[in-house]
């Protein structure tokens, strides 16, 4: 049979001369010229690649002679159809892209639960069942792309947690799975018993088995006194780390309860970490795994970055200004102040109303902080914790219309880090930053507070030079400086102090 002898009204509706669509669903309108034999010429192979029933199957076979020219409405309606068509496949690929990429992501998961006197004991017959149906949940979680496992190595779910990933690694022959231990500090077993489960022996065993050890607080920093906060400390480095944080926690309480694993599921919600809580009941000294229900991460609300006070320099005119500096252990979130102090105007003269050293709760030594301000550990040792000393200062930055610091947003976090975010608010309005308007007003400058001092106050550089990287010298030469910012601009900074002369 030949084509002229096939009725083509049955698969096509008037043929048009042009390009061929790829998926012709559209068929009923446009089709485009394939005359090149590339599909035989029997009604057979036609009716294969265009059923009546669904055009878009394949190509249709359509002879020169059948078509005609598309007219201009027909054209512009298939520049359409193409660009369409373009804009779907584009789409797909970056959908088929984004399942690869995702399917590629590796995930860490972290484990925080209860102790041992809180589930079954120290015997390891309570937990066998557990441990083979937690080991089952593992195997979930690698399938979805979860293959680093951190646990902190304490008595309890967080050695039942890895010792389920090594029989996770044993089980299945997972060589991309790594078990990782958060140590908080080094001794962690020492008051533990020598032989048993959640032992000294199997702890040894354990850290000899990871994959990974990784040593928050080394024996020669270990103060006994700090323990509670080094497994603070480590619970949140493991949040920290991971993606999200699998609990064991038999119900809800943890919103308000006090103990570590309650603890670190609500720093896990705060820091937008989703949690896998892993709920169970205990039946005749038996763990038995209920079900695992998951806790979507909270929405982080974003705190408002707070930015120097950018406002005109006459703004500061007639303000009960304040300075501060601090000299510091470092510059890491774990470090801490060491010397905090106020200087404000009194007789338009720069003057200390508030000066301490203190000692840092949890950093023993600072060798390259001490190389800088010449604070020894033997200086502070006998010092007051900063957080103990909140309400000798306090009062001054609340009642100061304007703070001010050089590069002060340094030592307002310092300030937070050190007394606790929250306790002395001090908003964005007012902050100002005598660095940022020195930068600002001499852009080719250097921009340390000695150059500052050199282009404002070289009068006053043999007295800065030899007491720099003091908190009290510092903060003094800051307010140097404002003056003559100040001076410099043509602004009054005590325009009331000056009429009452």
């Amino acid at each position: 049979m030949k084509v002229s002898d096939i009725d083509l009204d049955k698969y096509v509706q008037t043929p048009v001369e042009g390009i061929f669509p790829v998926k012709p669903e559209d068929a009923s309108s446009l089709f485009a010229l394939l005359n090149t034999g590339l599909i035989p010429n029997e009604e057979s192979s036609i009716k294969r690649y265009a059923m009546p029933s669904d055009p878009s199957k394949g190509y249709f076979y359509v002879p020169r002679s059948e078509c005609r020219r598309m007219s201009d409405e027909e054209k512009a309606e298939w520049a359409d159809i193409v660009m369409d068509r373009k804009a779907k496949a584009q789409e797909k690929r970056l959908e088929d892209t984004h399942k690869r990429e995702k399917a590629a992501v590796i995930t860490t998961a972290s484990f925080t639960g209860r102790r041992p006197k809180d589930l079954c004991g120290y015997d390891w017959s309570g937990y066998r069942e557990f441990g083979k149906q937690f080991v089952e949940y593992l195997n979930t979680l690698y399938k979805a792309g979860t293959k680093n496992f951190i646990t902190g190595g304490a008595q309890g779910f967080d050695q039942i947690a890895f010792w389920a990933v090594s029989a996770l690694k044993k089980k299945y022959g997972y060589t991309d799975v790594k078990n990782i231990v958060y140590v908080p500090f080094e001794g962690q077993d020492r008051i533990w018993k020598d032989k048993g489960a959640f032992s000294r022996e199997e702890y040894g065993r354990m850290l000899s088995q990871a994959d990974e050890v990784k040593l928050l607080i080394p024996a020669s920093m270990v103060n006994d006194f700090k323990i509670a906060q080094y497994l603070l400390d480590r619970n949140k480095a493991m949040v920290n780390d991971s993606d999200f944080v699998v609990a064991l926690y038999p119900d809800d309480t943890y919103k308000t309860n006090t103990g570590g694993t309650s603890a670190c599921m609500r720093y896990a919600s705060e820091q937008g970490k989703e949690i896998r809580q892993v709920q169970y009941h205990l039946d005749n000294k038996t763990l038995c795994m209920d079900e695992v229900i998951t806790i979507p991460a909270a929405k982080k609300e974003e705190k408002a970055k707070k930015k120097p006070y950018e406002l005109d320099i006459e703004q500061l005119s007639g303000k009960n200004i304040v300075c501060f500096d601090t000299e510091t252990t470092g510059f890491g979130k774990r470090d801490e102040i060491l010397q905090l102090t106020i200087t404000s105007f009194k007789d338009g003269e720069p003057e200390v109303i508030y000066s301490g050293y203190f000692n840092p709760e949890h950093v023993n030594n600072w060798p390259d902080a001490m190389a800088i301000n010449h604070i020894t550990p033997a200086m502070v040792r006998n010092k007051p914790y900063i957080k103990d000393c909140i309400s000798d200062f306090k009062h001054i930055f609340e009642e100061a219309d304007m703070v001010v610091g050089y590069n002060v947003n340094y030592d307002i976090r310092m300030l937070n880090q050190s007394i606790g975010e929250g306790q002395i608010d001090i908003p964005t309005e007012k902050i100002w930053d005598v660095c940022t308007y020195f930068k600002k007003a001499e852009p080719k400058e250097g921009h340390k507070l000695i150059e500052a001092m050199q282009f404002y106050c070289p009068d006053k550089m043999e007295w800065f030079a030899e007491n720099a990287h003091d908190a009290s010298a510092d903060a003094l030469a800051t307010l140097h400086v404002l003056k003559a910012e100040a001076e410099r601009e043509g602004i009054d900074l005590f325009p009331e102090e000056r009429s009452l002369s």
